[in-house]
Parts: structure tokens; sequence; C-alpha cells
């Protein structure tokens, strides 16, 4: 079976010679008489004459296109686009009213002249007619012919380009800025049924992540920043509510219960799905895994808090880490404990100014071959 002509599989010689053919046929075209280059500006055409040249031009083309489509259509449309783009304006207007005819009537998909006009180089906010057309025709053609994953495709797409332009932009291409963002509106909007709403979060919450949308780029931040937060109450929902304040109780609380699961190489709670969390519940819970580890007897709940296999000679990193920090604050305390005044029955006094009724150097010794133990288990081979 003969596979489809593209820009990455035909030879330079083929992909010459098929742009050459291309150019032809979009100069026949847009070919004028002698009398109307000389005369332009002062010839004033009918409205039916008009109207059978533009039929003229769309059937040349889609004749065309039917001939070649099959094989190489996705080249045949990026060379055509990219011709288009150099165009003045008034020929760029007939070229783009016949890539509309022709996504109208079936002949060419509307996914992949979305895809060409976006992708080429040759479309800047700085050119306003080629912005202003090519955002025109991608916003009439999308709500109707363009399903759900193609809205997807498109709505990264259209993000990504956002990301290009910068903050800073002048406040003359406030028109051009507009058109992008109606586009994106078109797509977010619930009402129009194109794009599942969780499927748009997701993308928005992987394009611009950890940042706070609503003071982002002004020509979407306001937009992007309401849609992500109207997940929010659904993010709650899927969580435990109030999550990283709770503990185990050590030896009662079930070791293999899911609501105190880390990331063993994080520390993070593992959150699944692309939600606007909220932050206490995506920072490391080092509080709770130090809480664990000061505990008697917390191998099997700490073990199964950062998924690590009692049964294999495995090394955490950072488990190494939070008993050294803890090792270190227990033999800072035994320090002070040492230095620290005492009543006349030799009880030290606490910070607060009252006397502790059990020597709590002995609780940091516990301490301290509570953690030898640990640092054992964690670095062994």
């Amino acid at each position: 079976m003969e596979q489809p002509l593209t820009t990455a599989n035909m030879s330079l010689s083929a992909a010459a010679a098929l742009e050459k053919k291309v150019q032809s046929i979009l100069n026949d075209v847009l070919s004028v008489t002698a009398i109307e280059e000389a005369f332009t500006g002062f010839l004033v055409h009918s409205e039916e004459e008009e109207q059978n040249k533009k039929k003229l031009c769309r059937d040349m083309f889609c004749q065309f296109w039917k001939a070649h489509a099959q094989q190489s259509g996705e080249t045949i449309l990026n060379i055509y686009v990219t011709h288009m783009f150099q165009l003045h304006s008034q020929k760029i207007s007939l070229l783009f009213d016949i890539l509309s005819y022709c996504v109208e009537k079936g002949y060419i998909q509307a996914k992949m002249v979305c895809d060409a006009l976006l992708s080429n180089p040759n479309l800047d906010y700085k050119s306003k007619e080629v912005w202003r057309r090519s955002f025109q025709l991608i916003y009439g053609i999308i709500i109707k012919h363009i399903d759900y994953k193609g809205c997807r495709d498109l709505l990264k797409v259209l993000l990504e380009k956002i990301q290009l332009i910068p903050a800073s932009v002048n406040i003359a291409y406030k028109n051009e800025m507009t058109q992008i963002k109606q586009v994106i509106a078109l797509i977010l909007d619930r009402q129009n049924f194109l794009l599942p709403a969780y499927f748009a979060v997701t993308e928005i919450q992987v394009i611009f992540p950890d940042s706070n949308l609503e003071t982002g780029h002004w020509i979407v931040g306001e937009m992007l920043g309401a849609y992500v937060e109207s997940f929010r109450a659904v993010a709650r929902m899927v969580l435990i509510t109030g999550r990283p304040h709770l503990l185990p109780i050590i030896g009662h609380s079930n070791t293999s219960g899911h609501a105190w699961k880390l990331d063993p190489h994080t520390l993070t709670f593992v959150l699944k799905g692309n939600l606007p969390f909220d932050k206490d519940q995506m920072k490391p819970q080092f509080e709770l895994i130090r809480y664990a580890l000061k505990q008697p007897y917390s191998r099997d709940t700490v073990c199964n808090i950062i998924s690590l296999n009692k049964q294999q000679k495995q090394r955490s990193a950072v488990l190494e880490g939070q008993l050294a920090e803890l090792v270190m604050v227990a033999m800072e305390r035994s320090e002070e404990d040492m230095t620290a005044p005492a009543d006349r029955y030799g009880t030290p006094y606490t910070p607060s100014g009252n006397t502790c009724p059990v020597s709590s150097s002995s609780l940091h010794s516990s301490s301290l071959s509570t953690f030898q133990t640990w640092l054992n288990y964690s670095t062994r081979r």
C-alpha cells in the first residue's frame, strides 16, 4: 500500500515539484488580466462577477485537491497556507474563503486546516490581517466540524501559543489578543459541549503548573484562573478533609490505610488527576514522617507510608535525611537539658518555667536508640 506523502518521508525533489505545482495552481487562481492590473482601484466588478470568479477559483483548487489529497494532502495544505500568508490582504481573503468552502463541503478535514494554520511559523500577531483571518476561520469551523479530541489538541496548541506571546505585548495588539482569547473561550464554554471540562482543566494545569493564573498573562489569566477555580470544590471532594493534620496512632491505626500514603521520593501525598488541590495537600509531609519515626515500634507504619518493602534491602534517601534531622534535634535537646537550671530536687525547668516531673534526657536517649535502629535498617544493603 502506497504511503501518503508528507514533508517527512518524501524526497526533496518530489517536495519541490509538488510545491511548484501548488504555487502554479494558486497563481492561476489569483491571476488577473492586464487591464485589471492596469486599472486596479478604478474597476468595479458586479457582485455576480465576483461570485462567478470565486466559484471558478474554488472549483479549480478543489479539483486539484481531490486528485492529490490521498497521497500528499497534508503537504499541499502546508504549502497552501505558507503561500497564503505571504500575500497581501485582498488576495488572502479569497484563499481563506476557498479553505472555508472546502471544509464546509467536507473536502478537507477541519482539524487539518486548524493544525496547518496554527503550526505555520508565519502566523504572528504582528501580521494583523493574517492573524485576524486565521482565527476567524478557526472560530467559524471549530464548533461544527471538530470532535472533542480535536478540540483538546487545539486547546493545547492555543495555550502554548499564548505562552510565546510576551506579557509586555503592546496594547496596540489588543484586538489580535482578543481574537485568540475568543477561540479559547469558545472551547472552554460548557454550554457549547465541545470538550469535557475535566480534559480542559487538565491541559491548563499541565501547561501552566504551579502558577497563579489570575495574575498570569493578561490575555487569558483571569479567564483561565476562574475556570480552574471552578474545580476547587471537586478537588476537595475527592480528598480527605484536613488530611495534612491527621496523624496515625502507632500500633492501633490500620497500617495499610491509604490516608497517610506518601510518595517515596518527595514525601508528598499521592494525588491523582490535575485538579487545583489546596497547597497544604501538595507540600512535603515532613511532620507526618517525623512524627511516625519518633514513635516506638513504628517500623511497619513508616514502611507502609513510604511504600518500603520490609522483605527487601532498600535504601531511602528521604528517610535517611529525616532520620538525620531527628537525631540532630534529639542531640540538641539533650545538650539543652544538661545545661538547663534545676530546682532544689534536681529536676530541670522547662522553657515555660515549670519543672519536668520526668527527666527529658531519658526520653531523648530512648529516641536516639530508636533512631539508631532506623538508621541501621534504612542504610543496610
